[in-house]
């Protein structure tokens, strides 16, 4: 699939330096192979055609270290004139080009041998196309194989934009079909792609004419058809179904869409038929065949808002065909549905989303807010410790709940302890919008000398529980000197002073008028 690096985000800091987050910066290797992806043998154009579009697509490979764009210049050799590639998705240099259905003049080889065998034979015009990329050094430098691109014609006499008998016009393996319908909403292209048993993939990639930095890339696995099969690789894209699927009745395709479409995502029918007789008959590539080996399908430039993410959803749809229209995609009547469909999500932030497709259907992603998440602080991870505590002296923590999803929270808060010392002073359900803060009192009040834990439990649903263990410990009162009297509060260090001397006095008052009275009686009784 295509990753996409605009150019100058990849991350480079330095003159020749490629720096990730978390790693080593690591120096941009050398140029080990380069090789053009497609085309490779014949592009296919309708007959009224006087031009041809070509999406050059080629890529480089890196040895002994990283590929940095920057230090790489990917050249285009069109009949031996070089253009430049106009963009690239690291690895991958893209370079869109209009030509003349009619390719230059040849000499043709065996000229002038006279009359004999193959005289007859006749070849279709060709371009002679192949890439060169260079590095900063001067021997960085690489060729791929030069390659024959026939430009041949074919029927569509519809102009539904669909070659009519795909199986006769892409005759060699590889031959690509390509046709852009301009008008109505926006335009429609749709690209078709002959492929044949074997290892590896066939790789489609098709540009968005309202957007042409952005590309569709599609990888199917040739063994999705059988060794006596010759199969077809349709692609269409759009920016609504209408335009996707006119004339044809799209109304439950509208009515049952999961949400808006994503900024800069895009309607995409992905098909595969196969044939064993030439065309007279085809069928489309079943699921169980899709099973074990799934079509991946990315697209960049898509774009994510915060608290909403970008997932793919696929609606049904058949490839038929019929004397007077020839091939065409048909929607069907059903709804959008993610069964068959596993989305492996952004791979980067500049927008590449890829998809593996288990069935074949129309794809586009769809904008869907993140569901209700709860963020609690502090970190219910680590729990809470109250630490000691007088016994009957309550302390009273506070807990910031955050509704950090796209969608309203349902949260219910359960606390479980045993001796009865934590409470909860709110309701014990709470709901959250979108991004709205909740203050959660709890509050910890020891009976007795001892350890105390309890657990505050937070149902966010779907199953969903966050734990948040809460410890402390009750510790007895602080004992006070009271040398008269009792039950009153610990005085000041001053007046326990003043209190001992008053005591003092009074006690040797009390010892001298016992003194006193004994010598009395003690003259009485003489």
């Amino acid at each position: 699939s295509i990753i996409n690096k605009a150019e100058g985000e990849l991350g480079v800091e330095g003159e020749g330096e490629l720096t990730v987050e978390g790693e080593v910066p690591v120096e941009p290797g050398r140029i080990a192979r380069v090789d053009l992806l497609s085309p490779r043998t014949g592009m296919i154009i309708d007959n009224t055609n006087e031009t041809v579009t070509m999406l050059l697509v080629a890529e480089v490979q890196i040895q002994e270290g990283v590929l940095d764009p920057s230090h790489v210049t990917v050249l285009f050799s069109i009949e031996d004139m070089a253009y430049q590639a106009a963009w690239h998705e690291a690895g991958f240099f893209f370079l869109s080009v209009v030509l003349s259905s009619a390719p230059p003049l040849r000499e043709e080889e065996g000229e002038g041998e006279g009359e004999g065998e193959g005289e007859d034979e006749i070849t279709d015009p060709f371009y002679q196309i192949k890439v060169i990329a260079y590095g900063d050094e001067e021997d960085d430098y690489v060729e791929s194989d030069l390659y024959e691109i026939a430009i041949r014609k074919g029927d569509d006499l519809d102009e539904n934009g669909f070659a009519d008998d795909p199986f006769t016009a892409l005759s060699e393996t590889s031959d690509i079909w390509f046709s852009l319908n301009e008008g109505g909403i926006c335009a429609r292209t749709i690209a078709m792609k002959s492929m044949q048993w074997g290892d590896g993939t066939t790789s489609l990639f098709v540009q968005n004419p309202d957007d042409p930095d952005q590309v569709v890339s599609v990888q199917a696995p040739n063994a999705l058809v059988e060794p006596e099969e010759y199969g077809i690789l349709i692609v269409s894209t759009a920016c609504s179904p209408e335009a996707l699927y006119s004339p044809y009745e799209i109304s439950s395709m509208i009515t049952s869409a999961p949400g808006p479409l994503s900024e800069g995502g895009m309607y995409m029918d992905v098909s595969i038929i196969y044939s064993r007789d030439q065309g007279h008959t085809f069928n489309e590539v079943t699921p169980l065949r899709l099973a074990a080996n799934p079509i991946r399908v990315a697209v960049n430039r898509v774009k994510t808002r915060d608290g909403f993410q970008n997932l793919f959803y696929g609606y049904p749809t058949i490839v038929d065909s019929d004397i007077a229209a020839g091939i065409r995609i048909v929607p069907l009547t059903g709804l959008w549905t993610e069964d068959g469909i596993a989305d492996l999500g952004a791979e980067n932030p500049n927008g590449i989303h890829s998809v593996d497709l288990y069935r074949l259907y129309a794809v586009a992603p769809f904008e869907m807010p993140f569901p209700g998440e709860l963020s609690v602080v502090p970190d219910p991870t680590t729990g809470y410790n109250y630490g000691v505590l007088k016994i009957n002296h309550p302390e009273t923590a506070v807990f910031i709940l955050t509704n950090t999803g796209g969608e309203v929270l349902q949260c219910e808060i359960e606390l479980e302890d045993e001796e009865g010392v934590f409470f909860v002073q709110e309701n014990g359900l709470v709901s959250l919008e979108p991004d709205e803060k909740y203050e959660l009192k709890v509050q910890f009040n020891p009976a007795i000398t001892e350890e105390y834990e309890a657990t505050l439990l937070f149902h966010e649903g779907d199953n969903a529980i966050q734990k948040l263990i809460l410890t402390g410990r009750g510790a007895a009162d602080a004992k006070s000197i009271q040398p008269l009297g009792c039950g009153t509060p610990a005085p000041d260090k001053a007046s326990v002073i003043t209190d001992i001397l008053v005591g003092m006095v009074a006690l040797t008052l009390l010892y001298s008028r016992s003194r006193s009275i004994k010598k009395r009686r003690a003259s009485l009784l003489k």
